[in-house]
């Protein structure tokens, strides 16, 4: 197997891990030149060691650091940053992982520097990818940005990162199996152009990872090593494509739908991998279905015959007690007038479920999601979503 060194060097992207010598490529990069390392108050503790090592080179660093531990990628943030970087800086290195990675690679890419980042989890996608997610006026949307110039691993950073954001990166490879057949089905369907290379390169880097679960949730080296390669992969297939369709589907677009929805009611926004685990068993869910279904449509045989190969969403329950699954109960008449669009995905059954302590999660109210959905709500009690929505999502990659 080609090492993502050798890899990523066809791409232009020096991928160095920590040794001894500190990085010895991206310091001969950004040797006599103004470095800002961009973080937030989770990671400004990683960014702060690395800004020191960095002066005892002779490199010129300075920090910034995003009053916020968990800062959104809008309008406002990127501004804020990109006064800071303007006329300050050569470099620009990112300090975290998803949401401070797009900050830097969008802001860059308005300033015309290049940039790098010291990731700090193996939690999703987009380090490699040459395009970035951002809030506007509320609303997901995906704009170009350039590629990062380096991409700094320490794996003993990565092993102190929380396990969600280890499961959140999962969640966001596990996806592979629903976003490349969505590509599938539209190339059959409607005739889309598929890459071939940047298909075959990523479908072999999930079966990488799949295989490698079982070190993943150990929390080794090896298992990190190889979850980390399956990110970095994706964002080189989207390359090879032009496009984001080797790594996003229909699972995608749940995800955002529900960041936006967050973002609108003023609620910590779980991680990018796990809403996007979610919306993979939901894509996995609606596949499985089709070929019962007694509608006849253009598109179903095709649909039909590319789900059959795809892992099953369904699991046994993990204890006596979560069988049978409960049912779920009709949802209220939707208002008439809702006062806003996404008033309509307000969560329901909450008066009901109260003395269970059960939350059900809005997608409840589909008649498609009925099989899963009481699974799915009853891991989203009042305590932290991250760590129950892990729990789903482990679950899920140990039957893969």
């Amino acid at each position: 197997m080609e090492t993502l060194s050798d890899l990523s060097k066809k791409f232009g992207i020096n991928v160095e891990y920590a040794s001894v010598a500190f990085y010895p490529v991206f310091r001969a990069g950004v040797a006599g030149c103004r470095v800002l390392l961009v973080s937030d108050e989770n990671t400004c503790r990683y960014a702060a060691p690395f800004a020191e090592k960095l002066r005892g080179y002779g490199i010129a660093a300075e920090e910034f650091v995003l009053p916020a531990r968990e800062p959104v990628a809008d309008e406002a943030t990127c501004a804020t940053v990109e006064a800071r970087a303007k006329g300050a800086c050569d470099y620009v290195l990112a300090v975290g992982a998803g949401t401070i990675n797009d900050i830097v690679k969008y802001v860059t890419f308005r300033l015309g520097l290049p940039c790098g980042v010291l990731a700090t989890a193996a939690s999703m996608d987009g380090y490699a990818s040459g395009v970035t997610p951002l809030i506007r006026k509320g609303v997901k949307v995906t704009e170009n940005a350039h590629t990062v110039r380096d991409i700094l691993l320490d794996t003993e950073i990565l092993r102190t990162a929380p396990p969600p954001m280890t499961g959140a990166g999962v969640g966001d490879i596990l996806a592979k199996y629903c976003c490349l057949t969505d590509w599938k089905l539209a190339s059959l369907l409607k005739g889309e152009a598929v890459d071939a290379d940047a298909m075959a390169l990523m479908r072999g880097a999930l079966e990488g990872c799949v295989a490698a679960l079982p070190a993943i949730r150990a929390g080794g080296s090896a298992g990190l090593g190889e979850l980390m390669r399956a990110l970095l992969v994706s964002g080189y297939a989207m390359v090879l494509a032009g496009n984001s369709r080797p790594a996003s589907g229909a699972e995608h677009h749940m995800s955002h739908f529900l960041e936006m929805d967050f973002l609108r009611r003023g609620k910590p926004v779980p991680l990018h991998g796990i809403k996007v685990g979610l919306g993979t068993l939901v894509s996995l869910h609606l596949y499985k279905r089709i070929a019962a279904l007694q509608e006849e449509f253009a598109g179903k045989a095709q649909a039909a015959a590319l789900a059959v190969p795809l892992p099953s969403p369904e699991f046994p329950p993990r204890n006596p007690r979560e069988a049978p699954w409960p049912v779920v109960p009709r949802p209220p008449k939707q208002p008439k007038h809702p006062k806003h669009p996404m008033e309509s995905m307000e969560s329901v059954g909450e008066a009901g479920n109260r003395a269970r302590g059960v939350r059900w999660v809005r997608w409840s109210r589909f008649p498609w999601i009925a099989p899963i959905a009481p699974r799915l709500s009853a891991e989203f009690p009042p305590r932290n979503p991250q760590e129950a929505a892990w729990e789903e999502v482990r679950e899920r990659s140990s039957r893969v």
